[in-house]
């Protein structure tokens, strides 16, 4: 500090302020050699003796103007009366008693005593003092000549004694003592006192830091301090007050120390240089990389960083926290803090409160902690992390990793491909862009993928998750979710819980796990099995392969040639438009073809088979089933147990197969055959063919010109209205037939089949008439033709094997009996 003469007079004691410049770097408040100021000046050179031993001629310092301006000139000493001075760091010598006073005669060396010369604490009437070259010997000082009247001498390195000048006022201190610089305004130092009286203001050119300078304490209590360091690695002490502090150039540290209760915020900034920041009351041996200690002040501080790799605790209060350029590390301790960390890969810590998080450029690392806090990442690939409260976190751009936390928390990934844990509570999460991996935890989610091929999520709770465009994989988990794949190709499983999926557009697969599940495959070509429970599956368009699996199932195909299969239990299945191919399996099932010319297997159980439009095929299998063939020319075949078939309109063919079968073969010119079994087979309207295969059947042609054959086995066939042709098997074990309602006015015949009639013995055959029925008589086989109302049968003999056809000949017109 440079002083003039007189006392020094207060600027503003309205509002009590001190500012403390230490950046210029042309002046010193404290100097030394590389930051240590306990060796000797490397250069005595440039800083010569003004006076004293060296043989330097004394100069006139000129007078002063009493305003605390030096009287000398270019820092030189005035010679001059007077008493002895002192070093520093001992007792004064001679007639100095204190810093900044005047003493006579030539100078000392600032290390011991010696007759005359000025104190070496300042310049009396003369400029700053410059540090003797060798210390550990005493010089002796010239004559100096009679100097003026100086005002208070300027702030002197330690080292030589200056020339004789007037008694200067009264200097705030810039004192270093031995070891690392500080400089402590306003407390006492090696028993050199130099008090701050209250409300002053000093310019704070006046007071100029140099790259060496470290330490600066603005310790005078309750009043607001500035201070900015220079160049060098500072470090700054502040008040209970509120402080503004600037590091610039250099590793610097800075603490505001506003730990008392109602103090006022700090301004921290660090400039340039890897500084560290602290808002308020702070032990030191409590810096951590990430975590620290919460301190008693509850200040709003504002911190910035700068450039280089910074370390910024906000402590207590509404803090602001800037990293700017460099890795930074922020904390921001309790309070309502916003931080920043600019560009570079920051390392950011809100702390307790409602906190406002930006990480800038760069990878950073962002904990929210306690609070409903709201963090963005911006660009880099970031990881955030929002603990408890309700909080609202924004990845941004960059391939982030965000844990939302336990709270009901919103959650933007943004772009890149992103890593989300939402955790516990009820959270909403946007994956935006980018191959997402989102995890939904506990709570009831709503979870929107975004763009992108994505993975998801629900964890435990009722979820609402959604794929939107991109190929999603979609896991439900736990809870009943509901489920939608959005456009392309997605894989949607539900798991347990009642869930409903819905594939909308592309070709998925989907899963509904355990529980009643709701299932649609929407657009395109899908795969769709509902697993355990009872679930309703809709394939909708396209060609879809749907399975309910166990359970009670619904299952729609819609449209599309769809593969549709009930699993386990008693499934409903609509094939819809299309040729579809149905199976059963096991259980009662009720399945319908719908449109198309579909195929249906009933599988295991008693299952009811509609055919309904379109030429299908239906077959029983295992299970006494119905079948129905609807519209069309159906295929309708029982299987192994006691069916009824029902051909509907169309010509169909029905078979019976194993056991005693029921068939009908409705509208039509259907085909009948009862398989093995004793079945009951009528034709129905139309133009029907009957065949009763092997045990005893019941065959009616019913309307219609129907053929009826009985096979083997005791059968009763009846033809019904209609020119009907009763076929008679004559090879061996045909069985004895019943025919019924055989009717002369409608040309009814009887064919008889042989395996080969050129060697049949035609002499075996004989037809008897015996009253109402006809006996035709094959050698030991006798058919009884039953109902003849017609009148007499007259029979004609057969003389030879050429005559094959016999006719009778009888009142109500002709019958043939025919080989065949």
């Amino acid at each position: 500090m440079r002083g003039g003469p007189g006392a020094v007079t207060p600027v503003q004691p309205a509002r009590p302020f001190f500012n403390l410049d230490l950046f210029a770097p042309s002046r010193s408040a404290a100097q030394g050699d590389e930051g240590d100021l306990g060796a000797p000046d490397v250069d005595p050179s440039e800083n010569p003796d003004p006076g004293g031993s060296d043989g330097d001629p004394p100069v006139d310092g000129g007078s002063g103007d009493g305003n605390g301006n030096d009287g000398g000139s270019n820092g030189q000493d005035g010679g001059g009366s007077g008493s002895g001075g002192s070093d520093p760091d001992g007792p004064p010598a001679g007639g100095g008693a204190a810093p900044g006073d005047g003493g006579a005669g030539g100078g000392s060396d600032g290390g011991g005593s010696s007759s005359g010369g000025g104190s070496a604490g300042g310049n009396p009437g003369g400029g700053e003092g410059q540090p003797d070259p060798d210390p550990d010997e005493e010089d002796t000082g010239g004559t100096g000549s009679t100097g003026g009247t100086g005002g208070t001498g300027g702030t002197g390195n330690p080292g030589d004694t200056g020339g004789t000048g007037d008694t200067g006022g009264t200097d705030p201190t810039a004192h270093s003592g031995s070891g690392r610089p500080r400089l402590v305004p306003g407390v006492a130092q090696g028993g050199v006192v130099a008090p701050l009286p209250p409300g002053l203001l000093i310019d704070g050119a006046q007071i100029i830091g140099t790259d060496s300078l470290e330490t600066i304490d603005l310790a005078n209590a309750g009043l607001p301090h500035n201070a900015r360091g220079g160049g060098g690695d500072d470090m700054m002490l502040g008040t209970f007050a509120q402080n503004w502090m600037r590091g610039d150039e250099g590793g610097d540290l800075l603490i505001g120390y506003s730990g008392g209760a109602g103090g006022a915020g700090d301004r921290l900034e660090g400039g340039d240089g890897d500084d560290t920041l602290i808002g308020d009351d702070f032990d030191g041996s409590n810096i951590s990389l990430l975590h620290g200690v919460e301190h008693e002040g509850d200040e709003d501080d504002e911190l910035h960083g700068g450039a280089g790799h910074d370390l910024a605790w906000g402590g207590g209060g509404n803090d602001s926290l800037s990293g700017e350029d460099g890795n930074d590390v922020l904390y921001g301790g309790s309070g309502d803090d916003f931080l920043s960390g600019g560009a570079g890969n920051d390392q950011i810590r809100g702390g307790a409160g409602n906190d406002v998080i930006w990480g800038g450029a760069g990878d950073d690392l962002l904990l929210g902690e306690g609070g409903d806090d709201v963090i963005h990442g911006e660009a880099g690939n970031d990881t955030i992390m929002a603990d408890g409260g309700h909080d609202s976190l924004f990845g941004d751009e960059g391939d982030d990793s965000i844990d939302a936390g336990s709270g009901d928390n919103i959650v933007h990934g943004g772009e890149g491909n992103d890593r989300i844990v939402s955790g516990d509570g009820r959270d909403l999460v946007f994956g935006n862009a980018g191959d997402d991996s989102i995890l939904g935890g506990a709570g009831m989610d709503r979870i929107d993928a975004g763009l992108g091929a994505d993975r998801v999520e629900g964890g435990v709770g009722d979820d609402d998750l959604r794929g939107d465009t991109g190929a999603d994989t979609i896991l439900g988990d736990d809870g009943h979710d509901y489920i939608q794949g959005g456009g392309d190709n997605d894989q949607l499983f539900g798991n347990e819980g009642n869930d409903l999926i819905d594939g909308a557009d592309g070709a998925d697969l989907i899963s509904g796990g355990a529980g009643n599940d709701s299932l649609f495959g929407a657009a395109e070509d899908d795969s769709v099995s509902g697993g355990d429970g009872d679930d309703q599956i809709d394939g909708g368009d396209g060609n879809d392969i749907l399975s309910g699996d166990a359970g009670g199932d619904i299952i729609l195909g819609g449209s599309g040639a769809d593969l549709l299969d009930g699993g386990d239990g008693s499934d409903s299945i609509d094939g819809g438009s299309d040729a579809d191919t149905i199976s059963g399996g096991s259980g009662n099932d009720v399945l319908r073809s719908g449109q198309g010319a579909d195929f249906i297997d009933g599988g295991h159980g008693a299952d009811i088979i509609h055919g309904e439009e379109g030429n299908d095929t239906l077959h029983g299998d295992w299970g006494a089933d119905t079948m129905v063939g609807g519209d069309g020319d159906d295929d309708l075949s029982g299987g192994r147990d006691a069916d009824d078939l029902y051909g509907g309109a169309g010509d169909d063919w029905l078979m019976g197969e194993e056991d005693d079968d029921l068939l009908e073969g409705g509208a039509g010119h259907d085909g009948l055959e009862g398989g093995s079994g004793e079945d009951a087979l009528y034709g129905g309207a139309g133009n029907d063919a009957l065949f009763g295969d092997s045990h005893d059947d019941l065959l009616e042609g019913e309307d219609g010109d129907d053929r009826l054959a009985g096979n083997d086995g005791n059968d009763t066939l009846v033809g019904g209205y209609g020119s009907d042709v009763f076929v008679i098997d004559l090879d061996d074990d045909h069985g004895l037939d019943l025919i019924g309602d055989f009717s002369l006015a409608e040309r009814d015949r009887i064919v008889l089949d042989v395996e080969d009639p050129l060697t049949f013995d035609i002499e075996q055959l004989r037809i008897i008439d015996d009253g109402n029925d006809i006996h035709l008589v094959i050698g030991d086989q006798e058919i009884v033709i039953g109902s003849f109302t017609s009148g007499g049968f007259a029979v004609l003999g057969i003389n030879s094997i050429d005559e094959l056809n016999a006719l009778s000949q009888g009142v109500g017109g002709y019958d043939m009996v025919v080989f065949e």
